[in-house]
């Protein structure tokens, strides 16, 4: 079943359209799929959390987004990390630096009167993995987050092995 929000198509009850399954994407963990066809267009549901003011109070960096609110300009999202209540925090991101993955995007994030909603950009068939674009510099910002605990690591190895 599908109900409006403002000029949208949004799915009612979004668990009976998704379910969350290992990803096809090598070492994304786990990722959301279709379990029935999706028409584009349609709203999947809003992304739940507390609107926050400021990156320093950030606890779940990885899964949080940053957009313009009417009222408070540019804020982030603390989202809840749970899939009965979040299942949108589980929807893995195209890697631009990986040739062919812009292909497997079918979703996009927007705004709707303040809320981040997923909004399916293509029709999205039964058993398809959901796909949104965290942005470019994501991916960019976690490889050098890995690069940083990779050269910390050695540090450690070498300390041990020279005791």
């Amino acid at each position: 079943m599908i109900h409006k929000i403002n000029d949208y198509d949004c799915l009612n009850e979004l668990h009976d359209h998704i379910e969350l399954k290992k990803s096809n994407i090598e070492n994304a963990g786990l990722g959301v799929f279709a379990r029935t066809n999706i028409p584009i267009n349609t709203l999947l549901g809003w992304y739940r959390g507390q609107i926050i003011e400021g990156e320093d109070l950030l606890i779940n960096k990885d899964y949080s987004w940053v957009y313009n609110h009417s009222h408070l300009g540019k804020v982030r999202i603390e989202p809840v990390v749970s899939y009965p209540a979040n299942p949108l925090c589980y929807v893995n991101g195209v890697n631009w630096e990986e040739t062919g993955q812009e292909e497997l995007q079918n979703c996009k994030m927007i705004t709707v009167n303040n809320r981040l909603y997923y909004i399916t950009i293509k029709e999205i068939k039964k058993g398809t993995e959901l796909i949104v674009d965290y942005g470019k510099k994501y991916f960019r910002f976690r490889k050098i987050i890995q690069i940083q605990k990779d050269a910390k690591q050695q540090i450690k190895t070498k300390s041990r092995s020279s005791n």
